[in-house]
């Protein structure tokens, strides 16, 4: 597969609200939720940004739970720093941290996210002015509902949705390294709602060439129908 990163409607919205954000004044409220099922592209989605852009991408982990301190601990190593002993001082760190690169926070898995770290991230953000955004599930939304001091800090609620059989075919085509006809197109464009569904057909179909001879016809699903299971394209 292609290491290229495609441009769906999801990304677009992704950062035309990150775009905003980043050139808000520093009086602004500068947070970021973005939701959506599993396997709608907000992990790849926030990488791709992360790694273009120089903002900081860290995972929650459900062990963060019930101790904020993993939180202010986690940012700290990703600026290169190492940790203070007291929670004092390492939340300190971060705050001048996060100031002088001065760029956005992206906290991935944010539905691992208590209470307690949900408001000592709301700290950090308004301490250090930076942009910050959660990416998770539903659960997300629901939890950062129940305080209205950091609800009304968000300045975007993003929700990644399904695939439109439009935006398939264009990522089949970036993305696989070998030719598709166009019937295998239309029936995973119809089949494929989510960017791991595609990506794994993708995966399927570039093994399915490898195992072929030279002798074998020049396009890998010529006479291969794609496997449809429960409306999804299996691999």
């Amino acid at each position: 597969m292609r290491q290229i990163f495609v441009q769906t409607a999801n990304v677009s919205a992704f950062v035309n609200a990150m775009n905003d954000i980043v050139a808000a004044p520093a009086d602004a409220d500068k947070m970021v939720l973005v939701t959506g099922s599993a396997g709608r592209g907000k992990t790849r989605t926030a990488i791709w940004y992360a790694a273009t852009s120089g903002a900081i991408y860290l995972r929650a982990k459900y062990y963060w739970r019930g101790n904020f301190r993993m939180v202010l601990r986690e940012i700290i190593w990703e600026c290169g720093q190492k940790p203070a002993y007291r929670t004092d001082l390492m939340a300190e760190q971060v705050i001048e941290a996060l100031r002088a690169h001065g760029k956005p926070l992206l906290i991935d898995e944010a539905d691992y996210l208590d209470q307690g770290s949900i408001k000592t991230i709301r700290d950090i953000h308004d301490l250090s002015r930076v942009p910050v955004v959660f990416l998770g599930v539903s659960h997300i939304a629901r939890a950062v509902l129940q305080d209205q001091a950091v609800w009304r800090r968000f300045a975007h609620n993003i929700v990644f949705r399904d695939l439109t059989p439009d935006e398939v075919p264009a990522i089949l085509r970036q993305l696989c390294e070998v030719p598709l006809s166009d019937d295998a197109i239309d029936v995973i464009s119809q089949n494929c709602k989510m960017m791991a569904d595609v990506i794994r057909y993708i995966h399927h179909a570039e093994r399915a060439w490898r195992g072929r001879t030279a002798q074998m016809p020049g396009s890998v699903v010529k006479g291969f129908k794609p496997r449809v299971l429960q409306g999804r394209g299996a691999a």
